[in-house]
């Protein structure tokens, strides 16, 4: 499924003068208040989800294709939409992040996504999320199903850093969470606690949570700070 979508034109986002992206994105005088120091409105294709995301999304073969730019999110949401029709799992997923999506641009955006401003191997600033991978999964789904000309825009508050930590904790907190995020949530703690971290290099991203598999023991004190976290 394709979409036919406008140049983008960066020139109408709303940066605020404390933006970390203040030089990437154009600033511009608005009448609309700041919801929050740090609160910016970027195109959608500038985020880019994180890989080792607990919660999965993205069916296995859709997510490999997408962080391999094989497909940009509109393309990865066609593809989707195709396999839900023979997927009544994916259809109900389908069905929720639509209706998310569609009270998203109806009543606007109540809780802007998280994360911190990255730079990609191009050179080119990206948006990377920390929390809110299903908001922006859900944006762009109802803009390829409502067929809209301009792309949208989404709301994002800047962190000064990504923390793996900070995402974990609050994907936890959500409903929705299956036996696989959850865990993934607790393989993820428990190689935080030992200063494992991803490897971007990685070909499948499960091999990052395979790695607690190989440890037979744990230092004493991992587990309280995992129980509260939990």
């Amino acid at each position: 499924m394709s979409r036919k979508r406008t140049k983008k034109d960066l020139s109408n986002l709303m940066v605020d003068r404390g933006s970390q992206a203040e030089g990437f994105f154009q600033t511009e005088q608005t009448t609309r208040p700041l919801r929050a120091a740090r609160v910016v409105e970027i195109p959608l294709s500038h985020c880019r989800p994180d890989r080792f995301q607990a919660r999965i999304i993205l069916p296995p073969d859709l997510k490999a294709q997408f962080f391999s730019g094989e497909l940009d999110c509109y393309q990865a949401i066609g593809s989707l939409l195709e396999a839900a029709q023979y997927d009544r799992g994916l259809q109900v997923q389908v069905e929720d992040l639509l209706a998310l999506g569609e009270n998203m641009l109806e009543l606007g955006q109540i809780e802007p996504i998280t994360g911190s401003w990255v730079q990609g191997n191009n050179r080119e600033l990206y948006f990377a999320i920390e929390v809110g991978e299903r908001r922006f999964w859900s944006l762009a789904l109802t803009a390829v199903t409502r067929e809209l000309p301009e792309e949208p825009v989404i709301q994002v508050v800047e962190e000064s850093h990504f923390s793996r930590e900070r995402q974990i904790s609050e994907n936890i907190q959500r409903e929705g969470n299956t036996a696989v995020d959850l865990a993934r949530a607790v393989a993820g703690l428990i190689l935080l606690r030992l200063n494992m971290y991803p490897d971007p290099e990685m070909e499948d991203d499960l091999d990052y949570f395979r790695q607690i598999l190989s440890i037979t023991r744990l230092p004493n004190g991992t587990w309280p700070p995992i129980e509260r976290t939990m």
